[in-house]
């Protein structure tokens, strides 16, 4: 027993404390020995081999060792497999086994095998005690043991082996000892040190040329390679540490280079790093489908930081690719070299590496070298990405590819993931998608957010899986996502004994993909060339468990999934649960393999499109938008809309998009009645936003690829907010931008998209509202001799559907069989009128009708009961994602087409992601307008072209007749003049856009001035923006801004509520270059003294009119307290992440303290260091990953510089710690209130909800009214003014301001 404790002491010393103990005889003194150390947490398990996979986890999660104590026998050999991977994968691991003593080795002694060397080359280092005795120093266990750690924590870290041999009797019996055996442990008894400490010597020698292996100028010729590089890649594969991580990405980001992640360098799954100016090439794998890009995209310097690559194609096309050096970065010495292609090997940690690298090269020029190549791979990945994210939505089957990426999707940084070898890795390589909306804020370098990423890459086995994840989840204290193969979790099921009365264990959810076979053998060339029966049985190992029954046995909850949607909510059931869960996901070998190959051929045909727009996007010149402008329009109809609307004309908006090489782009937004939920206000509000938001940035020509790199687009400079653009504002934007671009390249909008002309065959629009089934007939009669062969006519307009039917009967017999016919009854049928009128009309052969009944749940029984071929359209508009459920319940073959309108859905890039959808199951996509101008029409008539150009299916007539609905157009050329017999030719339709009439942009109505307000001993001086109101009429809107902040930061708002309002904007005192407070007791006024200061400046601003009071953090506060006091004036009061106070007189007089001392570092510090410590604040969260927030840094140091003195004052003067409490008076307020805080801002979510307790509780709920921002923190007004600007304009007109 004292060897056995000393051995567990040092261990303890040494930081070694989780000790893993399988059950046996001859161990028993150590597990006794470590149950007694209270440093030491003990595990067991039955099965030696789980329990090895069990410590190497914890050792992958941990970053250090923990002891595997066993028996002796073929319990050390259940280990090797363990120890294998961790030999493979420099895992530290430590074996304490214990053993017969030597003189019962070799007789025939029961449970005795050879354990001397036991694991080979496998351990780094391999010791056989001596039986325990007096005879031999006590400190020579010692120094084994620091030995054995030394050796398994240091380059190359890995499994350590101590044998220990034991005499009977094994327990604690009492004998005489020799004490000299003790001898020299009296200072190590006196210690809380390990007997021998190692001190590593400094990987730094390495790289400064004092190496023996490595010389000064074998290191400089690596950075003069580096140097030189034009097209050089940094390949990050398997790595360890996220500092390694980080220093993999801060070397990119000092570089330039791109960067090729593996899914084990943690910057597979790290955030999107769109501001990080790092290239990440998530997709290279795929890119590399297509071999007639591997010339583009081959590296000339090839710089890999991590040995292992999960990737097989990319592995392949490195060893291929012929660079000029290769050169591996790695911390241990082994020879990882498969391709024979290394010219520099260097045995290096990254960080040291980085530095030395970051040092050597420190010229801005060379960078500049690699930058377009990486933009190459950058735009090659993100197009492979956006196209692997439409294919993965399109297929409604929860795929195997699906599965990986809906996993991945839902980690997080408090969680890790460990994935399963076979598919699981490899899928969550090629199809898994960065965080979302995590990104870390460490210093002044942007960093990505990452998560803990775990898997046995070694020797690649699938066996002990399960025991690993559970071990990395103890070592890492954190919740573990494993996704694993079903052979694979059959290999080890005696890990899930782990998971089951394990306090200290957190709890791991277990993804299992069930195909009831080795799929990945599928996916080889062997499936197709041996007989199915023998692949079944001998490769592919097909089984029939039952995964329930097995976990129902270890007590683990289990659940089966089928879908998507089933998937997604039990793994978010699952990570809110204390439990462990095993979430069995079921799938099909053959189904799996198909879609693989489909998914693969898929993307190759795809870059085969876009390959000439996006070798523009990197070679054009680049397009800046100096200009967006609006013109407002209104033209006659020749009859009332068909949409039931009662007006004959019809209103909008031209949008011109100027770009710096002076070409221009136009668009229109025109919402219609009855179609659109937004009206012209609501455009109108909206555009004057994003017409500001949207000067001066670049257009990239990308966005012709109508991939999703439009809405990219959006997301990049508008942020969140850019979800929330109305759908006819989008299609106009789009729109500009496209034709911008296509006069930029002297051509049309259908080439700019890479598409081919072609003629575009129209149909002819009838509405039947009106006239006897002869009078219609006769107006299609007139169609067909104008040369249209497809008509629509609009149907249950009429009292009766049989007399809509007696029309369409009239109407065929007329024009014959050689016309194709459309109805469309605008869903306003119930099912039992849509069946009638489908009986009435059986013999006229109908080529579709579109949307037959008012709910799209009743379809599937109207299909069902007439079997007539249908068409969706409000269906796809009220939302898309119905679509899809409607296509699953719907009988195959009876949905025909799909009416996709451009200006509903927002756009051509969201209408061509619904035609891909559609040709995907067959339906044909047919265009269609909203009665909008010909300049809409002309950019339909060529989208129409493009997609017929894509489409597999025959063409068909396009829903463009509205044009004969226009009187007199917006523009000189009207689209009918191009219409010839139903065709329009691709070549004139770009004509029409350029005999736009004359083009009237608003001006710009902003000003400033100053005012000042003397009040006891005080003045106060205003610096006030205003911008006027074009209503003669008006109601006065007045905004107060936030600490830092100036009247410049509500310019957005004000512009877009100028229709309806006059707006001004105030500069608080200490804020901006005019306004100020003097006095004699200058630093002693408050919220008080100011809020009777501008009440005084209210006065004088009202002109007579009653004032809205909108007021943002600081200035929310000084607006509620204002509301309160019951200012005359003020007729209604919004607070934007504001609150009434601090309730505790205590936290009122610490916030005062810190708020002084934050206004006395600004002063003594500066403004530029204040400025960046500010805005680190959890508070800001969101507001960093904003596209605005570094221009809104450069413009608060702009305003405030040299007035911190002021500033700091105001900081001080009105701080929340000196307001006064305003919670028992909120129930006082006489005047409608509006409270408006962003969803993600936790903290004053909560504020808003208690302040709606406060009201209720005195029965006054009705006076406040809560608006929650999507996609918004604090900062609502920078971060969404698109939906503050609604929720302002709603208020008011709620509160009887017109």
């Amino acid at each position: 027993m004292v060897w056995a404790r000393l051995l567990v002491d040092e261990c303890c010393r040494l930081g070694v404390t989780y000790f893993c103990v399988a059950p046996g005889s001859r161990s028993s003194p150590l597990a006794e020995a470590a149950a007694a150390n209270p440093r030491v947490t003990c595990i067991s398990c039955v099965d030696e081999r789980s329990l090895g996979f069990y410590a190497l986890g914890y050792g992958r999660g941990a970053r250090r060792p923990a002891a595997v104590v066993i028996t002796s026998g073929t319990a050390m050999s259940n280990l090797l497999p363990a120890v294998v991977e961790a030999s493979q994968d420099c895992v530290p691991l430590l074996i304490l086994s214990a053993d017969r003593p030597h003189e019962l080795r070799d007789v025939g002694a029961n449970q005795s095998i050879n354990q001397v060397k036991h694991f080979g080359s496998f351990v780094r280092f391999d010791f056989d005690l001596p039986p325990a005795t007096d005879e031999v120093p006590a400190r020579m266990v010692l120094t084994t043991l620091d030995t054995a750690i030394f050796r398994a924590t240091t380059d190359p870290y890995g499994p350590v082996h101590v044998n220990c041999p034991f005499r009977e009797p094994l327990e604690a019996v009492r004998t005489e000892w020799d004490l000299e055996c003790l001898e020299g442990l009296s200072q190590w008894m006196a210690s809380a040190s390990p007997f021998t400490t190692y001190i590593p010597s400094s990987t730094s020698s390495l790289l400064d040329g004092t190496a023996t292996l490595y010389t000064s100028s074998q290191m400089k010729e690596v950075s003069s390679l580096i140097a030189s590089a034009s097209r050089g890649v940094i390949v990050a594969g398997g790595l360890n540490q996220s500092q390694t991580t980080w220093a993999v990405f801060k070397l990119a980001k000092h570089l330039r280079w791109p960067l090729v992640p593996d899914v084990l360098s943690g910057l597979r799954l790290a955030s999107k790093e769109e501001d990080m100016d790092v290239k990440i090439i998530h997709n290279l794998d795929h890119v590399l489908l297509n071999p007639s890009l591997h010339p583009s995209v081959a590296p000339d310097i090839i710089l890999q930081i991590g040995s292992r690559i999960t990737s097989k194609r990319l592995s392949q096309f490195l060893q291929e690719c012929s660079p000029r050096a290769y050169i591996l970065v790695e911390e241990h010495p082994y020879r990882h070299d498969p391709g024979h292609r290394l010219t520099h090997r260097i045995k290096s940690s990254a960080g040291e590496f980085a530095r030395f690298v970051m040092k050597e090269l420190t010229e801005p020029e060379f960078p500049e070298r690699c930058h377009s190549y990486g933009m190459w791979l950058h735009v090659l990945s993100d197009t492979v990405r956006r196209e692997i994210l439409f294919q993965l939505q399109a297929e409604a089957t929860l795929t195997e590819p699906c599965i990986a990426r809906i996993v991945s999707s839902s980690i997080t940084t408090e969680s890790a993931v460990f994935l399963g070898n076979s598919m699981p890795i490899r899928d969550v390589d090629m199809y898994a998608d960065g965080l979302t909306d995590q990104q870390s804020l460490l210093g002044d370098q942007n960093l990505p957010a990452m998560v803990s990423i775990g898997a046995n890459r070694g020797a690649s086995g699938i066996d002990g899986v399960i025991s690993t994840a559970v071990g990395f989840a103890a070592g890492s204290n954190k919740r573990v996502t494993l996704l694993i193969g079903d052979l694979s979790f059959l290999h080890d099921t005696n890990g899930l004994m782990f998971l089951t009365g394990r306090e200290a264990q957190p709890p791991v959810t277990l993804v299992v993909v069930n195909n009831r076979g080795g799929g990945i053998f599928s996916l080889l060339p062997a499936a197709g060339l041996m007989p199915a029966v023998t692949f079944r049985n001998l490769i592919s190992s097909e089984h029939d468990v039952h995964l329930d029954k097995l976990c129902h046995a270890h007590r683990i909850n289990h659940i089966l999934v089928q879908s998507k949607a089933e998937l997604v909510r039990a793994l978010q059931d699952s990570r809110t649960s204390t439990s462990s869960w095993v979430i069995e996901v079921a799938s099909n070998i053959q189904k799996n393999a198909n879609f693989h190959r489909f998914l693969q051929q898929a993307i190759h045909c795809h870059l085969d499109r876009v390959l000439p727009v996006l070798s523009r996007h990197v070679s054009a010149d680049k397009k800046i938008i100096v200009a967006v402008e609006t013109s407002p329009y209104s033209f006659p109809l020749t009859s009332r809309l068909t949409t039931g609307a009662a007006e004959f004309y019809r209103q909008g908006f031209l949008l011109r998009l100027v770009l710096n090489n002076g070409f221009s782009g136009y668009g229109e937004v025109a919402p219609l009645p009855g179609v659109h939920e937004e009206d012209l206000l609501d455009v109108e509000m909206q555009l004057s936003i994003l017409c500001g938001k949207l000067t001066g940035v670049e257009l990239p020509e990308n966005v012709a690829l109508l991939d999703g790199s439009f809405s990219q687009w959006l997301r990049t400079n508008l942020g969140p907010q850019a979800e929330t653009i109305f759908p006819s504002v989008r299609c106009g934007l789009e729109m500009a931008a496209l034709e911008a671009l296509a006069a930029s390249h002297n051509c049309s909008l259908l080439s700019v998209c890479n598409g081919r002309p072609s003629d575009v065959s129209i149909c002819g629009l009838i509405d039947m509202s009106e006239g006897t089934p002869d009078d219609v007939a006769s107006v299609a009669e007139q169609l067909v001799h104008e040369g249209f062969t497809t008509l629509k006519m609009k149907v249950a307009r009429r009292a009766l559907p049989t007399q809509d039917a007696a029309v369409v009967v009239a109407v065929r017999q007329r024009v014959g069989r050689s016309i194709h016919l459309r109805v469309d009854a605008n869903r306003r049928w119930t099912l039992s009128q849509a069946v009638q009128f489908a009986e009435a009309v059986r013999e006229c052969d109908i080529q579709y009708l579109e949307e037959p009944v008012n709910n799209h749940a009743s379809l599937p029984a109207f299909l069902k009961q007439t079997q007539v071929r249908v068409a969706l359209d409000e269906t796809i508009d009220l939302n898309p994602s119905c679509f899809e459920k409607v296509l699953e319940s719907a009988p195959l073959g009876n949905i025909v087409a799909a009416v996709i309108k451009p200006g509903r859905l927002g756009g051509f890039e969201n209408a061509y992601m619904l035609c891909r959808l559609s040709l995907n199951h067959n339906i044909r996509p047919v265009i269609s307008a909203c009665f909008e101008s010909s300049l809409s029409l002309a950019a339909y008539a060529q989208f129409a072209a493009f997609v017929d150009g894509q489409s597999p299916l025959p063409s068909v007539a396009h829903g463009l007749g509205t044009y004969a609905w226009i009187e007199r157009d917006a523009v000189g050329r009207s689209f009918s003049s191009i219409v010839n017999k139903g065709i329009v030719s691709a070549g004139a339709v770009n004509a029409v856009a350029s005999t736009l009439l004359q083009f009237n942009p608003p001006k710009p109505r902003a000003r400033s001035f100053t005012s000042t307000v003397a009040l006891g001993g005080y003045c106060f001086t205003f610096r006030v923006v205003e911008v006027a109101s074009m209503l003669q009429e008006k109601q006065t809107v007045v905004f107060l801004h936030g600490f830092l902040g100036s009247a410049e930061d509500w310019l957005p708002v004000m512009h877009s509520l100028a229709s309806s309002f006059r707006c001004l904007a105030v500069d608080l005192p200490g804020h901006g270059r005019a306004s100020s407070v003097t006095g004699n007791l200058e630093a002693e006024w408050g919220l008080d003294v100011l809020s009777a200061a501008l009440s005084e400046l209210l006065e004088q601003l009202s002109e007579g009119s009653e004032i809205v009071l909108a007021g943002y953090s600081m200035g929310a506060r000084i607006a509620l307290y204002m509301a309160l006091h019951k200012h005359q004036k003020i007729r209604a009061a919004v607070i934007v992440s504001g609150s009434p106070g601090l309730r505790d007189k205590q936290a009122r007089i610490i916030r005062a303290t810190q708020d002084d001392s934050l206004a006395l570092s600004l002063r003594l510090g500066g403004l530029d260091n204040f400025v960046v410590n500010w805005y680190k604040r959890p508070l800001w969260k969101s507001l960093r990953r904003h596209p605005d927030f570094k221009n809104l840094i450069a413009s608060r140091l702009a305003m405030h510089k040299g007035n911190e003195v002021a500033l700091a004052g105001a900081l001080s003067q009105l701080s929340v710690g000196r307001q006064p409490c305003l919670w028992e008076q909120l129930h006082t307020a006489s005047i409608p209130l509006l409270v408006v805080v962003g969803k993600a801002d936790e903290k004053f979510v909560s504020i808003a909800s208690e302040m709606v307790y406060a009201f209720k509780t005195f029965d006054k709920g009705s006076a406040l009214k809560v608006v929650r921002i999507d996609g918004s923190g604090h900062c609502v007004p920078i971060e969404s003014p698109l939906l503050l600007v609604q929720a302002l304009h709603s208020f008011m007109l709620g509160v009887g301001l017109n």
